[in-house]
């Protein structure tokens, strides 16, 4: 309906079709970095996940603006840390980008006690680096779980993938045999994302914080996570909130791919400016919209 010039706005439109439909010439997309994130979730009480130094190698292992530009059409959709800008203050503006070095993660995993068999995959003590991840059908997360297992296998990690749909992913983490999967976490459900990060990384939801940190326990991040909600100055606030931000960079329970785009396709008889898009997806704001003189 957008390309044949039937509807002014598609609010929503999927990444993967967003080239396409502005190729049609009959309407221009607007952009905006969202509070969501693509990324890899593991269970950080298994063994070939519970030293930071094992995530942190599978961090690196991946190129981010290879996976942004190719998959999703935006280099600036590379995540280098968990929360984008669409939370100003728990965005860190002076972090680099995390560039891609498969040496350094080859060093990290040897460093965990990781060395290659005879099949090139990893193993340690009997217990080969090789885990299944269910892929859902959208096309885009197909073709990102196909990058992260060539990437992986780059570096003697192996990823089997198997079709299936989240259910079946909420159903391996109930049984606590939840291992490696994809995520695509939304953190704007309510304005501050500390409400889902408690969810997610509080010792008493650790067994059940599905897409996101499974079994990840660290007594620093539940102390930060108390010390933001006692606070009462702003200042309060701001200390433990960098704690928290620092944390979830450095111990990776989740590791950040890309940042999720939300596009809206505009047709000419739009004020294209007028448009606006709430990166936290909480409103349309249609009241706003104009038509173009």
């Amino acid at each position: 309906m957008a390309e044949a010039g039937q509807v002014d706005l598609v609010l929503g439109l999927p990444q993967a079709l967003r080239d396409r439909v502005e190729g049609s010439g009959r309407v221009r997309v607007k952009q905006v970095q969202t509070a969501r994130i693509n990324g890899i979730f593991v269970n950080a009480g298994d063994v070939r996940f519970d030293d930071p130094a094992e995530r942190r190698a599978i961090s690196l292992a991946f190129d981010r603006q290879g996976i942004a530009k190719a998959l999703f059409g935006n280099p600036k959709a590379a995540a280098n840390q968990l929360l984008s800008a669409a939370f100003p203050d728990w965005y860190d503006p002076d972090l680099p980008p995390i560039e891609r070095n498969v040496e350094e993660a080859k060093r990290l995993l040897a460093g965990a006690g990781w060395t290659k068999g005879a099949d090139g995959i990893l193993a340690r003590d009997g217990k080969r680096f090789s885990l299944t991840m269910i892929v859902g059908k959208q096309p885009e997360v197909a073709s990102l779980a196909q990058a992260v297992q060539a990437q992986l296998a780059d570096v003697g990690i192996e990823v089997k993938l198997e079709n299936g749909d989240q259910s079946m992913v909420l159903e391996s983490v109930s049984k606590g045999n939840f291992l490696f999967g994809l995520t695509r976490r939304n953190y704007g459900a309510v304005p501050d994302p500390v409400a889902t990060l408690v969810l997610d990384y509080a010792e008493s939801n650790a067994a059940n914080a599905v897409w996101s940190g499974v079994n990840y326990h660290n007594p620093d991040m539940e102390a930060s996570l108390k010390d933001y909600i006692a606070a009462r100055t702003d200042d309060e606030r701001a200390a433990a909130r960098k704690k928290i931000r620092v944390l979830i960079n450095s111990d990776l329970p989740v590791v950040p791919l890309v940042w999720y785009d939300y596009n809206v396709s505009v047709s000419d008889r739009v004020a294209f400016d007028s448009v606006p898009i709430d990166a936290l997806e909480v409103s349309f704001w249609i009241d706003r919209v104009k038509w173009a003189n």
